[in-house]
């Protein structure tokens, strides 16, 4: 078992996960040089790395480029709460869209140009990132962000256009448990080149981007360090929020018609992957739509 004098559990039962925006808290914890200990059912200690316990989720991108539209407000993505498996409903007149999904409601306006905000309430999960064991068997996380989306027309063929969005981020994890984190700031933001009209004829984008990545914020851990007089130790260490480095997208996307119908290839490279340091990643899709 592993814990806090108030909350104790099987130590192999006992994980956390950190959005990707977060990176590798448990890896900058070992750094300070953390080790969680667990006894057997003897009372006798087993030192472990924090990584064993505290991992990055890994989202999933699709490899299939979507279709563009003519009135999709510029291609932008609504940010969801940054939740995956949040869905929003159909917008209102303002651009206002209402925010579902398992044990979450929210909402964002993003009616196209200019401001944009949201809310979403999580009673599950820290953006998709959940808790069991010592950490407890729920957490819940409240999500603030606003931002602005702004287009500018070059010339005739060519459109530059730019989002930036800042959020504030709360986490509740039960009381007593071994991670508590602070109230912390997120960013996010994308510049696209664009060459035609989307949804006509030939279309075409570059984009440099950055998913989302805290810029403030600590996180606390409360954990069982060894024994002390043959009784049970507890220690806390402190570690930032803020990952080791910052992920950056290059993406490039071309779209045309082709005999009856239209097809998309996208290609994508990220340097500093989920914001871990020299990571890097490539994806490559196709899609292609017949219509009669």
């Amino acid at each position: 078992t592993t814990g806090t004098p108030s909350a104790s559990a099987d130590a192999v039962q006992s994980t956390a996960s950190v959005p990707s925006a977060i990176g590798r808290l448990g890896r900058r914890l070992a750094a300070q040089g953390v080790e969680v200990a667990s006894l057997d059912s003897l009372g006798a200690p087993f030192w472990s790395s924090p990584q064993a316990y505290i991992r990055p989720t890994t989202g999933s991108v699709s490899l299939i480029p979507e279709f563009s539209a003519p009135d999709d407000a510029g291609g932008r993505q609504l940010h969801l709460g940054f939740s995956p498996g949040t869905v929003a409903g159909p917008a209102d007149e303002s651009g206002m869209h209402l925010l579902v999904g398992a044990s979450r409601s929210g909402l964002e306006q993003a009616s196209g140009e200019g401001l944009r905000w949201g809310i979403l309430g999580d009673a599950a999960t820290w953006q998709g990132a959940g808790a069991s064991g010592a950490f407890g068997d729920a957490v819940r996380s409240m999500t603030a962000w606003v931002g602005r989306d702004t287009r500018f027309k070059l010339d005739d063929a060519w459109t530059l256009s730019a989002s930036g969005t800042l959020a504030l981020g709360q986490v509740f994890h039960e009381p007593g448990t071994i991670l508590a984190i602070d109230p912390h700031l997120l960013s996010t933001w994308d510049i696209g080149l664009e060459r035609r009209e989307r949804g006509g004829g030939t279309w075409s984008r570059i984009t440099v981007s950055q998913p989302l990545r805290a810029e403030s914020g600590d996180a606390t851990l409360n954990y069982l360090a060894g024994l002390k007089d043959g009784a049970p130790s507890y220690d806390t260490a402190t570690v930032s929020l803020i990952p080791e480095a910052r992920e950056l997208e290059l993406s490039g996307t071309h779209e045309a018609p082709i005999g009856p119908g239209r097809g998309v290839i996208e290609v994508a490279h990220t340097w500093n992957t989920g914001h871990i340091p020299g990571a890097t990643d490539w994806r490559i899709g196709l899609a292609y739509r017949l219509r009669w």
